[in-house]
C-alpha cells in the first residue's frame, strides 16, 4: 500500500497535507481519509451551532427507546 502525502480538500479545493484530515477507521483499521479537511469541517460545525441546528447532540437512552411509541 502506497502512502499518500497530500490530499485536496472537497470544500477548498486546496492541496492540504494529509495529517489536516481526519483519518476514518472501520473495525478499528484505518479506511481511508475523510473528505473535508480539519479546518473546513470545523468551519462548518461552527456555521450549522450559529443557526441553532442540533445535528451531532446525542440523545439519551430512554429518548431512543420510546421513540416508536407515539402515544407517549
Amino acid at each position: 500500500m502506497e502512502s499518500i502525502e497530500y490530499k485536496v480538500c472537497n470544500t477548498c479545493h486546496q492541496n492540504k497535507p494529509v495529517d489536516r484530515f481526519t483519518p476514518q477507521t472501520k473495525n478499528g483499521v484505518f479506511a481511508y481519509y475523510k473528505g473535508k479537511c480539519k479546518d473546513c469541517y470545523v468551519d462548518y460545525r461552527r456555521k450549522r451551532k450559529a443557526i441553532g441546528c442540533s445535528d451531532g447532540v446525542r440523545k439519551t437512552k430512554v429518548e431512543k427507546y420510546w421513540k416508536h411509541i407515539y402515544w407517549l
